[in-house]
């Protein structure tokens, strides 16, 4: 699964570069899902990763200083 996080982020990242939106999904209908993309048994779906061209850009959200996070003891 490691792997597969690595993967995501880096398709993610990727296509932001082209300009696309994306979000990763790893709750889904296996079963169905398998069926419609005609997955083969021996294979496994991880997540899937819908693609598209977003509404807006939003802002990221500011990070928090290190020192609102670390405590040193």
């Amino acid at each position: 699964m490691f792997d597969v996080g690595v993967a995501c982020q880096s398709f993610c990242l990727a296509a932001k570069e082209q300009g696309l939106g994306t979000v990763i999904m790893g709750i889904f209908d296996e079963e169905k899902i398998t069926e419609l993309l005609e997955i083969p048994p021996e294979r496994e779906l991880a997540a899937l990763i819908a693609v598209g061209w977003p509404d807006d850009d939003p802002q990221a959200p500011k990070r928090k200083a290190v020192t609102d996070l670390l405590e040193y003891k």
